[in-house]
């Protein structure tokens, strides 16, 4: 994720949102405030947060609250987060848009140090983790994806694609009635990583604005497959997580990679992934292509129905045409 960063004689900074944290808890990395335009030191790493001093974050004067990437700082505080976001979810006195934000920015910088092969050894563990919290938002929290699609990126990065296919997977698996925690939590996790093999890619071809010669495109495709080497050297991914990550660019027609397979050959959460990263890929912006809004996009991928599971499609569409504003999210032009 790219950080909003304000330098001064302290270094550089980030504001955080006051409400990621919690009373009760030890302040993970030293706190920051801005006041008359003026970055101070608010409290030291390992301070105990009470109501008072919330209180005083809250406070009217103050312009924001900050943490420092030095020291580790800006690291521990998004482990801090990570590790109450709950707290956050299931916060009623918080906003639903508001906390679908945290959540999706949270899952947004995670990602962001998964694909930049930043990778901290509990990496992993994190992210099996935000991928439970972001499964169970959408499960128990009614809203929750209409906010996450109002608050979602669609300037194209890897980061924020993997997190917007999440979401919008596990939405799908919960309209197509599978609402067991272990089924969408490993959904979760295999969606949020369904790209973690392109970090072994030439980010130049990633980022090519022509066409991709035919050995460049012989690289993506191993892309898949290399996306579940990394996470079964890991030990912390079991089959149903793999699979996603396997075969979201299969396609129901025999056409996708890397292997070819065809209809019920694909597993039900590859053709889960396959919508989602379609959608969600084609009403991105890209360096070398401009998104298609939402209703065209959808219009696009029912003409291509061969290639993607009927039912799951139908339900797909169902899924945004039930949102208010569906697909308004890059428009203004509902689903029809």
């Amino acid at each position: 994720m790219e950080s909003k960063r304000s330098k001064t004689g302290h270094g550089s900074f980030r504001p955080i949102p006051v409400e990621t944290l919690q009373i009760g808890t030890r302040l993970p990395c030293d706190i920051y405030i801005k006041v008359e335009g003026q970055v101070t030191i608010f409290r030291r790493a390992g301070v105990v947060l009470d109501g008072r001093l919330l209180h005083t974050l809250m406070d009217r004067r103050v312009q924001g609250v900050l943490v420092t990437a030095q020291s580790h700082g800006e690291q521990r505080y998004h482990e801090y987060t990570e590790a109450h976001l709950w707290d956050v979810a299931d916060h009623a006195g918080i906003p639903l848009r508001r906390r679908a934000d945290i959540i999706y920015r949270c899952a947004l910088s995670l990602m962001g140090d998964a694909f930049s092969l930043s990778l901290p050894g509990n990496i992993w563990e994190r992210t099996r983790r935000v991928a439970g919290q972001m499964a169970r938002f959408l499960r128990e929290k009614p809203g929750a994806l209409t906010e996450l699609l109002a608050v979602a990126a669609h300037e194209f990065s890897l980061a924020a694609h993997a997190v917007n296919v999440c979401f919008l997977s596990v939405a799908l698996a919960l309209r197509m009635g599978i609402d067991n925690r272990d089924d969408l939590d490993d959904l979760s996790a295999g969606c949020l990583l369904h790209d973690i093999g392109q970090s072994r890619i030439n980010r130049r071809i990633l980022l090519k604005r022509g066409l991709l010669t035919q050995e460049e495109y012989d690289l993506i495709k191993r892309a898949p497959a290399w996306g579940v080497e990394i996470l079964r050297d890991t030990r912390q991914f079991g089959p149903n997580v793999l699979i996603a990550v396997l075969q979201h660019q299969e396609r129901m027609d025999g056409s996708g990679y890397p292997v070819g397979l065809t209809g019920p050959d694909i597993h039900l959460y590859g053709r889960i992934c396959a919508i989602a990263e379609a959608f969600d890929s084609i009403t991105s912006h890209h360096v070398y292509r401009e998104a298609i809004d939402g209703y065209p996009a959808l219009v696009t991928m029912r003409r291509e129905a061969g290639k993607f599971d009927p039912i799951l499609l139908d339900a797909f569409i169902g899924l945004l045409k039930r949102q208010n504003a569906a697909v308004e999210l890059h428009t203004g032009v509902t689903v029809r």
